[in-house]
């Protein structure tokens, strides 16, 4: 689980190189993932609590969306 979190991170530090923007849609799997294999029942509110974040920060007007997906990692 931990090389999972450790690949999306070097990803997410590619892209933001590459492009000065992180997509922070990609997070989502991770997310889903971590649910999955730990059986959370804390994934039905975490996952739609990112995703209003998400949506009411669209363009990096409060935080950057990075930082946001480190919050919920």
């Amino acid at each position: 689980m931990l090389m999972i979190i450790f690949l999306y991170l070097l990803l997410f530090s590619y892209q933001d190189l590459k492009s000065y923007t992180i997509s922070s849609k990609l997070i989502i799997p991770l997310i889903w993932f971590a649910g999955v294999h730990r059986e959370l029942d804390q994934l039905w509110i975490g996952l739609p609590i990112y995703l209003i974040l998400l949506h009411l920060n669209k363009s990096e007007k409060y935080i950057g969306n990075g930082d946001l997906d480190l919050f919920f990692i």
